[in-house]
Order: structure tokens, then sequence, then C-alpha cells
């Protein structure tokens, strides 16, 4: 828009220039302010991820080290559980050692105290070696009625030869029920040691498996 003809030109107040001097004076102090600001906030973020990264590594250190110490544990509990079943074994394979010597060892001392028993059913003073002697004194009564008995009758004294027949069958009598007496003992002490022969067969048995047994504690 030019003037009109013949007047003179407007002016800018100078108020308002410097307004406008102001106002981008401020604007671009805001801006710096904003920029600067940024800048710092930049850095202060990239400082916390330095230092978190630093936290980061010390932490997968101390992991690391917690790991290990797991590991060693670990390690250290297997041996323990290694050897604590190793003396579990040794220690079962001992008992079982033990209680096989001592089954073995009442075992022989039945035995042993079967064939005592069996032994004294015909010792010196059982009933057995009396049943003997008392055969063997009815057997010579009966030897000496019967001689008694024939010589009497040579001489024609037949109520004293009787006498000594009776007699004499009377001992021979008590002789064979003394025999049938010592017969039986005799068949009980037979049926006794078969009975303990087959007990010391499977006491050799046992033994040998004791042996086997007590073996594995070595």
């Amino acid at each position: 828009m030019t003037p009109p003809h013949g007047s003179a030109p407007r002016t800018i107040p100078r108020w308002l220039l410097l307004l406008v001097a102001l106002l981008g004076i401020a604007a671009l102090g805001g801006a710096g302010a904003v920029g600067y600001a940024a800048t710092q906030e930049l850095s202060r973020q990239q400082s916390d991820l330095e230092a978190a990264q630093a936290e980061l590594q010390s932490a997968k250190t101390d992991l690391a080290s917690v790991q290990a110490s797991v590991a060693e544990a670990q390690a250290t509990h297997r041996q323990a559980a290694d050897r604590l079943a190793a003396l579990t074994r040794t220690f079962e394979a001992q008992t079982a050692c033990v209680d096989a010597r001592d089954a073995d060892f009442r075992e022989l001392d039945r035995i042993s105290r079967l064939l005592n028993d069996n032994w004294n059913r015909t010792a010196e003073g059982s009933d057995f070696d009396k049943a003997a002697e008392a055969r063997n004194d009815a057997i010579n009564d009966a030897l000496k009625g019967y001689n008694r008995a024939a010589y009497r009758r040579s001489l024609g004294q037949i109520s004293s030869a009787n006498s000594w027949l009776a007699k004499a069958r009377a001992a021979e009598k008590l002789a064979a029920q003394k025999k049938t007496f010592m017969d039986g003992v005799l068949a009980d002490v037979s049926d006794a040691a078969t009975d303990i022969k087959s007990d010391l067969d499977e006491l050799e048995a046992r033994l040998d498996q004791t042996r086997v047994t007590c073996a594995r504690t070595g």
C-alpha cells in the first residue's frame, strides 16, 4: 500500500520493535533452556544406565559365585551321600554276617544238646545201662535156674527141680522184657542220630552261605 500523495511515510513505533526484539530473545532463550534441559536429562539417563549396567555386572558376578557355591555344596552332598550309602552297605553286610553267625552258633548249640541227650540215652547210669545190667543178671539167673533144675531132676527131686525151672523162666522173661526196652531205646537213638545227621548237613550248607555273606564285609 502506498501512502497518499503528498503525505509523510508512516513508521513503526519504537516500542513495538523493542517488544518484538524482546520476544525473539525470550524465544531463543526458551529454546536454549529446553535444549540444555534435554541434554542434562540425557546425560543423567546415560549415567543411570551405566550405573545399572555396573550393578547388573556385579549381580552376575554374585550369581556366578552363588552358583559355584551351590555346585560345590551339591558335589559335597553327593560325596557325603555316596559315603553314607557305602557305610550303609557295609553296616548291612556286617549285620547280615553277625546275624548269620549268631544263627549258626545257636543251631550248633542246639545240635550239640541233641547229640549230648542222645549219647546220654545209653550212657553209664542211664535207664538203658540199668536195663542192660538187669538183663545180664536175669540171663545169669535164668542159666543158674536151668542148671539147678536139671541137677535136681537128675537127683529125682522133681519139686525142687520145678521150682528152679520156674525161677529160670521168670528170669528169662525179665531178660526178654529188658531187651525189649533196650531195643526201643536203641531205635530212638538211631532215629535221633539220623535226624542229627540231617541237621548237621543243613548246618554245613548254612556255614558255606555264611562264609559267602561275611566275605562281602571285607
